[in-house]
């Protein structure tokens, strides 16, 4: 069973539930599903539908499948252009923090100094609630108290800041800190991780255990690529499906932090303490490139060995890559 046999069973698997579930208007309470899987699915299914019967999407469209507070919300995306995308797009509300202090909303994209920024800001905007926050549920803490609501993306006069990483260290760090981390420094596999390596070892008949082996940067990568659009893991899916083609947003580099404080207008100039940080490597665009990684597992790589993320790649690869990540990369240059 190959990946692109695996992702048509996907699809048509989708098309069934959704024919079904789309036989009426939807609400937010008629999904049948959490939002941030609901999103990309029906996002997919509705422009494949559209394409295949050669009606454009429109308002019309919207207000046919949507009503009340949901199709609100399809109005936003599809505002923000986040929309009518084949499944290339995310549930905004799981993404984004409202901060009603600074009236700031922050757009945290997986794998892009999330712990570190969303910190900061809170050592500034509610220190008190950050020193409560317990070990272990940090994210979950925060969404819980400051998680944007679809009224609020709507408010008018609003700061909207984000910060995009660039994009082939972003997709070898998602690698190397959940596929191979783990296993190198002797460390539990989140479990999420597992069932993926689960899938990649169904679809490519490997007969080994995942907390042994785990994949490859390879085995990894063709997954990842011939994953349908919309199945796609929040840490490895493109930064542009967070943002679509809105371009209301104002980016910055990983390293911009400082940047950031001062242009929302919060205390700056200090040292940015660093948390969870994966690994002490990246990547350089400017070096050279080895891919000596590449096709070995986990088992068979040392600590010593990743200097770089450099050695995952060869000159080739990053240029392919490039192109599957295009629209990352425009982002990438505006925040720079």
């Amino acid at each position: 069973m190959d990946f692109l046999a695996f992702g048509l069973s996907e699809d048509r698997a989708l098309f069934a539930k959704y024919n079904q579930l789309f036989s009426a208007r939807l609400t937010l309470a008629t999904t049948q599903e959490p939002l941030p899987l609901f999103v990309p699915r029906a996002d997919y299914f509705l422009s494949q539908r559209c394409m295949a019967t050669g009606q454009p999407p429109s308002e019309q469209t919207l207000a046919s499948h949507f009503e009340a507070k949901l199709l609100k919300y399809a109005r936003i995306l599809t505002n923000r252009r986040m929309f009518w995308r084949h499944g290339r797009t995310v549930d905004l509300t799981s993404y984004m923090l409202y901060f009603p202090q600074h009236n700031l909303r922050y757009l945290w994209i997986p794998k892009n100094a999330n712990t570190t920024i969303k910190a900061e800001l809170l050592k500034r905007i509610d220190p008190a609630f950050l020193a409560q926050i317990p070990i272990g549920g940090f994210h979950e803490t925060i969404n819980a108290k400051y998680r944007i609501t679809i009224d609020q993306l709507t408010m008018p006069n609003v700061q909207e800041v984000a910060f995009i990483r660039h994009p082939v260290e972003r997709l070898i760090s998602c690698y190397f800190d959940k596929f191979a981390r783990p296993l190198i420094i002797k460390r539990n596999f989140e479990k999420f991780i597992l069932r993926h390596i689960a899938q990649i070892y169904k679809a490519e008949n490997i007969d080994a255990q995942p907390e042994a082996r785990s994949v490859s940067f390879a085995e990894f990568l063709f997954y990842v690529l011939k994953q349908p659009a919309w199945t796609r893991d929040a840490h490895w899916r493109p930064q542009s499906d967070f943002l679509g083609g809105h371009s209301g947003t104002k980016l910055y580099p990983i390293e911009g932090i400082d940047q950031m404080l001062r242009d929302v207008g919060l205390p700056a100039g200090e040292a940015i303490e660093k948390r969870n940080m994966s690994a002490e490597v990246g990547f350089d665009e400017t070096q050279p490139m080895s891919g000596k990684l590449f096709d070995r597992t986990p088992d068979q790589i040392s600590a010593a060995e990743v200097t770089s993320y450099n050695e995952f790649v060869s000159p080739n690869l990053y240029g392919q890559l490039k192109g599957w990540l295009k629209e990352d990369f425009e982002l990438f240059e505006k925040a720079h």
